[in-house]
């Protein structure tokens, strides 16, 4: 896979990860761009958040007092009547104060984590049985896809969850992957599959 591939991913979207299941790359180690991309995504979504908070202070400086500004909140908040008001506060203020801050700073953490682990690896080469493809291909708005391969290793069956899936990807394997097929895989210490070829 090449670095604008992992950079893109990195800003669209981290690896995916499956909890009692191999997680691999195809191809290999990702890219630094991909920590580039995720990087550029915080940031985009930090400059967002700033730019809310600016607003408010704006807003008090304008007002004079936090609690004018409040008020002027309060009053913006009610204008299109008292129902949505409500629900504008139960739902916006989470949002913008717990959910964006929390989302990025759990996808940047998760990605990095990730990337860590796929480029921290050592591994040996070996030729495994793909016995099944199984794979997701989500609407083009989700954008999400999920490939799922299982493999015997001599007489061990193993899940592998591919993490660097992509809708094009997904298509591709499954009408031009006919199973069951000899693959290489890159396997590491604990006989976890970390890359397939």
């Amino acid at each position: 896979m090449s670095d604008w591939y992992y950079f893109w991913r990195g800003l669209a979207g981290a690896f995916s990860w499956e909890k009692g299941q191999d997680n691999a790359l195809i191809g290999g180690e990702p890219s630094w761009t991909y920590l580039l991309g995720l990087s550029i995504n915080f940031l985009v979504i930090l400059g967002i958040f700033g730019l809310v908070l600016f607003g408010f202070y704006k807003t008090k400086v304008q007002a004079g007092s936090w609690k004018a500004a409040f008020g002027v909140f309060w009053d913006n908040l009610f204008l299109r009547g008292r129902a949505r008001g409500i629900l504008g506060l139960i739902v916006g203020f989470p949002i913008i104060f717990i959910a964006i801050p929390f989302y990025a700073g759990y996808r940047v953490t998760n990605g990095v984590w990730r990337y860590n682990y796929f480029s921290n690896q050592e591994t040996v080469t070996k030729t495994v049985l793909l016995s099944e493809l199984d794979t997701y291909v989500g609407s083009r708005k989700s954008g999400s896809s999920s490939i799922t391969l299982t493999v015997f290793k001599g007489k061990e069956k193993r899940t592998v969850n591919i993490a660097n899936s992509s809708q094009t990807l997904a298509r591709t394997l499954k009408s031009e992957l006919k199973t069951p097929t000899m693959i290489d895989v890159e396997v590491n210490k604990e006989g976890q599959i970390i890359f397939v070829h």
